[in-house]
């Protein structure tokens, strides 16, 4: 946010005029996260993967938010009166390298209002060669496009480690769900809770998941992991607790 070119392009496209501003933020240099700001309702969203929140980037934006307040309507930007969220309940990445899908997927999903376009569980390298078709099929390339449709998807499918985001939280940031809806994906998109289990959400057993099969129902541990897990895994009765815990936050 701070290099020249950003700036130029912020003044020519007069930013402060867009219902919303989508910002792939890359934090100390090894991790991605999303951050929304949706200027009507007055709302700073933060998707991170990992579940963390870094405060020094939600302060940068707002320097940035108030100097773009100021030189187009006077008027600098009171942090205090937006809110701004961090939320766990959204899947999480069980590596250290699918940060940069998540952001994208994301980024998608909240300007098209609609789930993923596939029924399959989350599959990284499904979602890579997914978001490599449209950028391919967008693109007229005059020379070598054999050569170059590989190496694009290529790149899309490399896997490199990235270590753990800081997380510091001096400021107040809502971790929960809106009230009145049953996820952070309903808030913003209106899609429910059904379609948010059915095509979203992962088990957190990863390969040991018992149960991977689509339409299948997920429980969110309420504990300090706040990570989802298939009922069928957790319950041998196929019931959706009301309020689930997982065995490791039972156990402490």
């Amino acid at each position: 946010m701070k290099t020249d070119s950003f700036l130029r392009w912020a003044e020519q496209h007069n930013a402060m005029t867009s219902d919303m501003w989508l910002i792939p933020t890359n934090v100390n240099s090894s991790h991605w996260v999303l951050i929304i700001v949706v200027h009507r309702t007055k709302l700073l969203l933060y998707l991170d993967s990992l579940h963390g929140c870094d405060e020094a980037i939600i302060s940068l934006v707002f320097q940035f938010l108030s100097s773009r307040s100021m030189m187009a309507f006077k008027r600098p930007v009171m942090i205090s009166e937006w809110t701004i969220r961090a939320p766990t309940d959204i899947p999480r990445q069980p590596n250290g390298w699918d940060c940069g899908v998540h952001v994208l997927l994301w980024s998608y999903i909240v300007c098209s209002g609609q789930p993923m376009p596939y029924s399959k569980e989350l599959n990284m390298t499904e979602i890579r060669n997914w978001m490599a078709n449209p950028i391919l099929k967008e693109q007229h390339f005059e020379q070598d496009n054999e050569h170059l449709e590989s190496t694009v998807i290529q790149r899309l499918k490399e896997v490199k480690r990235h270590s753990q985001a800081l997380t510091v939280k001096r400021i107040t940031i809502s971790r929960d769900v809106p009230v009145n809806f049953a996820s952070q994906l309903e808030f913003l998109t209106n899609i429910t809770r059904s379609l948010f289990n059915t095509n979203f959400s992962v088990c957190h057993l990863g390969k040991q998941c018992t149960h991977p099969q689509r339409n299948r129902k997920m429980a969110f541990c309420e504990g300090d992991c706040q990570d989802w897990f298939d009922v069928a895994c957790v319950n041998e009765g196929g019931k959706l607790p009301k309020h689930f815990l997982c065995e490791s936050c039972r156990s402490k």
